[in-house]
């Protein structure tokens, strides 16, 4: 398994890939991330995470198999300060 760290909009990995786990971590403003398969935006959602305003992390595991994207991963993360890790293979 791998990781890659996130604390903007846009692609994150070329397909085929299977994302096991996200943690998306808030800042000063709610956050939330939404993931498309795709790697412009334009794909079907896959995933969407959503995580308060208080500075705290949301870990969410998809399971042994995790979440198959095709084409790409495409994040769409909002909120100020947010970060977002993505645990795929």
């Amino acid at each position: 398994m791998y990781s890659i760290e996130k604390d903007s909009t846009g692609k994150v990995l070329d397909g085929p890939v299977r994302v096991k786990a996200v943690i998306l971590s808030s800042g000063s403003a709610a956050a939330s991330a939404i993931f498309d398969d795709s790697t412009d935006g334009s794909g079907d959602k896959k995933i969407t995470i959503k995580q308060p305003t208080n500075n705290d992390s949301r870990v969410v595991y998809f399971g042994e198999r995790g979440i198959s994207f095709v084409s790409g991963v495409y994040l769409t993360l909002t909120g100020t300060g947010a970060v977002c890790d993505i645990i795929y293979e």
